[in-house]
């Protein structure tokens, strides 16, 4: 399953953005989303940290003088809270939007 999306199509790319050098390969990144139009951007990874195995999520939001450097900030999360936000509707692309609310609705069950 795709899940790397609107500006971003690898890991590589997510590590560039937030500038992490280390660590980002051991974390199963599970959904990253990032968006940039008329000089801001927004970007969400969802990923599950193998130090406890638990699920995180990232928010960073820029404007034009300034990237997503140093907003590399997790904060626990879980299936029911992503499945109770509104932001599940927000993002830009169809295909993502999708992906994630099947992915939430997958892990909900589970």
């Amino acid at each position: 399953m795709r899940k790397y999306f609107g500006h971003w199509e690898s890991l590589k790319d997510v590590e560039a953005a937030f500038d992490q050098k280390t660590g980002l390969a051991s974390k199963d990144i599970l959904f990253a989303y990032y968006d940039y139009e008329e000089y801001s951007g927004k970007a969400v990874v969802l990923f599950v940290s193998p130090e406890d195995g638990l699920l995180y999520e990232v928010y960073g939001v820029h404007c034009s003088c300034n990237g997503l450097e140093g907003l590399w900030e997790p904060e626990r999360t879980s299936w029911e809270a992503l499945h109770k936000s509104k932001s599940l509707g927000e993002y830009d692309d169809a295909t993502a939007r999708e992906v994630l609310k099947r992915l939430v609705a997958r892990n909900l069950k589970s």
